[in-house]
């Protein structure tokens, strides 16, 4: 899913845990956990870049991954919060999993490592996932083209 629509959908998030806590952090940290995971796609560029495969690292992607994510946000920031941040870190891999159309397992870590992080193993239709990649590898390099025009 495209960085833009993960941002839609966390700051709505956001809006109603701020609406259910009057917390200025809520929106904040909703956009955070439910932008931010995106990050580790560049493990799966470089990964792509150094061996010419596409695989499904997405180290920061993953199921389990949510509860010490609500460990942490409760230690730091308390309950309402810790609800609101996993839950916008939910919402992000599940709409992945839904657009991307992985198998059932697809965005838990464990299951891509047992899996080899293998895209066809992984996929419902790799040849669309692989597809994607190369649209967001091409992306990537014209945006980078436009910052080298800059510097």
């Amino acid at each position: 899913m495209l960085p833009h629509r993960h941002l839609l959908i966390s700051a709505a998030v956001g809006m109603v845990g701020w609406v259910a806590t009057r917390d200025k952090k809520a929106i904040p940290l909703a956009i955070g956990s439910g932008v931010l995971p995106d990050l580790d796609h560049g493990a799966d560029y470089a990964w792509y870049g150094l061996t010419g495969t596409h695989r499904l690292l997405l180290p920061l992607h993953g199921y389990e991954w949510s509860v010490p994510l609500f460990w942490w946000s409760y230690k730091r920031w308390g309950a309402p919060l810790a609800v609101l941040t996993t839950l916008s870190y939910l919402c992000h891999l599940l709409a992945d999993q839904v657009e991307n159309q992985t198998k059932p397992g697809g965005y838990f870590f464990l299951y891509r490592l047992w899996r080899r992080f293998a895209m066809e193993r992984i996929s419902r239709d790799p040849v669309a996932g692989t597809r994607g990649r190369i649209e967001d590898i091409k992306r990537l390099q014209k945006l980078a083209a436009r910052f080298r025009r800059y510097l």
